[in-house]
């Protein structure tokens, strides 16, 4: 993965020059830094459903690929919002602080599944809760990663494509 993200930022460097690349490690570190806990929390969907390692593939290919479309539009949103309005920076700034407050808190694994979701599963086994699962809680993740990568990049470009890269 590290030796795609060097050849990506070597692109970015031909394409769009030495600026956007700069801003690319910031964003790409921060969110492979706030990327760790997506795993662990699929894990806990996958046992949570009890969905086979087999189709756990289906799962996340189709969830997190949905999730990768939903976050372009909140990038699209949020990038749009801090070049009309300056003070947006402060109110993700505190959202992110708040996001950690929580996160300090803690809480249980069983948290991970709402129960409208479990309420989905129309028969044992199928994976349409589990895709709804993995999207929308890679969304709530990205609440605190898009935030943050923004505080580094404005570049709509170096934002997605540092936010939407599969765990």
């Amino acid at each position: 993965m590290v030796a795609s993200a060097l050849g990506f930022a070597g692109w970015i460097a031909l394409a769009q020059g030495h600026q956007s690349r700069s801003s690319l490690w910031p964003a790409y570190t921060i969110e492979i830094s706030l990327s760790v806990d997506n795993l662990f929390v699929f894990m806990v969907l996958f046992q949570g459903f009890r969905i086979s390692q087999q189709r756990q593939h289906t799962a996340l290919v189709w969830g997190v690929g949905g999730a990768v479309l939903l976050r372009g539009l909140f990038i699209a949103l949020g990038v749009t919002l801090i070049k009309r309005f300056d003070w947006v920076n402060w109110v993700f700034g505190f959202f992110l602080l708040y996001a950690a407050w929580r996160l300090l808190q803690g809480g249980s694994p069983r948290a991970a599944i709402p129960d409208w979701i479990r309420k989905l599963q129309p028969t044992k086994g199928s994976l349409l809760p589990v895709i709804l699962a993995v999207e929308v809680t890679d969304l709530l993740f990205a609440l605190d990663s898009i935030p943050a990568v923004l505080a580094v990049s404005h570049n709509p470009f170096v934002v997605y494509t540092s936010t939407s890269q599969p765990c």
